[in-house]
């Protein structure tokens, strides 16, 4: 079971971003707002749980908002234990590229939940 950590790596996103992140995410903008300037992660999920499928449509929304709104989003691969703050990030780092990779070969390997 991978993490996947989501830090941005621009401090100003168009409001039209934020609303669509929110509406992906659940995350508010004033939280995002603040994530970003603390530079915490503004999404951090577990893959390969359960919710395996939620999990996967909301980072490929969220890989879409980055791209159209260019929002430098930075993609971190946690291993199992670690967590963000404790973590080598540098390691860690991946691209949308390399997080597609793997969301796509994970496809029908979950079903959806009943």
């Amino acid at each position: 079971m991978s993490v996947i950590a989501i830090v941005s790596g621009s401090t100003s996103w168009p409001t039209k971003a934020a609303l669509e992140f929110k509406n992906v995410t659940g995350v508010a903008p004033s939280k995002v707002r603040s994530d970003i300037e603390a530079r915490r992660p503004i999404f951090e999920r577990e893959l390969f749980m359960n919710d395996h499928n939620a999990v996967a449509g909301q980072l490929r929304s969220i890989i879409k908002i980055d791209s159209t709104y260019w929002l430098g989003l930075e993609y971190s691969k946690l291993q199992p234990g670690q967590n963000f703050d404790t973590a080598p990030l540098g390691p860690a780092h991946i691209d949308a590229e390399i997080l597609e990779n793997m969301l796509s070969a994970a496809a029908g390997e979950f079903e959806d939940e009943i």
